[in-house]
């Protein structure tokens, strides 16, 4: 931000060490970033696997209530 601003007293190499040790903080705080959000994508794909699983579940039972039902309303279907 105040690239501009440096102290008169440091050397070209000081400055250098100084903007190597900004940019070293900078990407380990990006890398931390990267890893959480990798962690919060992972933990969504679990609930989202396991409610997948349920529903697949729950549309099996429908299906087979349903093909029941229909045979119910076919051995009905003189009365």
């Amino acid at each position: 931000k105040n690239a501009k601003k440096h102290k008169p007293e440091m050397s070209l190499e000081e400055r250098r060490q100084d903007f190597l040790e900004r940019n070293r903080l900078a990407a380990l705080k990006c890398r931390q970033r990267k890893k959480q959000w990798t962690a919060s994508l992972q933990t969504i794909v679990g609930h989202l696997s396991q409610e997948n699983e349920a529903l697949i579940q729950q549309n099996e039972v429908l299906r087979q209530q349903n093909m029941n039902l229909k045979a119910m309303l076919l051995t009905h279907k003189e009365c």
